[in-house]
């Protein structure tokens, strides 16, 4: 099975949209490459995947904002299509979401102090993470304690796997 991993900024705002009663969340990252050409000119390339997450996307759509940078790893599918504007034959990557990592972005959107209200601790929030088969959002503090974010947005310690968590996806919220 193919995994590929994007590390890029959204270019709008993530969109939840509904199919047949089923919920997905649909974004798009841009993957952008600066590189130096033969005659010494900087130059860039960004490539867009679109993003398709099953579900409503739970605590982490609220943050899924233009410009906030993320980690996507999915199962990709690639198309081919004609491009009016461009007269020209394309490719592209839609990628099916298996987990979101929030990065960082250009604005304060993306949450970095969040208080555990079972102590009252302030947490200094790194990393948030989206796995859907875990149904809440896990976030690390800078000094590596893991804290899940409930439906309602509390955050407590995350003492043990989440009901339903398998291997595979506990790996992935623990890196």
């Amino acid at each position: 099975m193919q995994h590929l991993s994007v590390l890029g900024n959204l270019g709008a705002d993530a969109q939840v949209r509904e199919d047949g009663g089923r919920k997905f969340v649909t974004f798009k990252v841009a993957d952008t490459t600066k590189f130096t050409n033969q005659k010494g000119e900087t130059k860039e390339t960004t490539t867009w995947v679109s993003c398709v997450l099953t579900g409503d996307g739970g605590n982490l759509l609220p943050w899924l904002k233009k410009g906030v940078k993320v980690l996507v790893v999915g199962r990709p599918s690639y198309k081919v299509y004609s491009s009016e504007k461009a007269r020209a034959m394309l490719a592209g990557v839609d990628l099916h979401v298996i987990s979101v990592e929030l990065a960082g972005g250009s604005s304060d959107d993306v949450p970095r102090q969040l208080v555990n209200p079972g102590t009252s601790e302030l947490v200094n929030v790194s990393k948030c993470y989206w796995v859907p088969n875990l149904k809440s959002c896990t976030l690390f503090g800078v000094h590596g304690g893991a804290y899940l974010v409930d439906k309602k947005g509390f955050v407590t310690p995350q003492t043990e796997p989440s009901e339903g968590a398998n291997n595979e996806s506990t790996e992935t919220t623990n890196s």
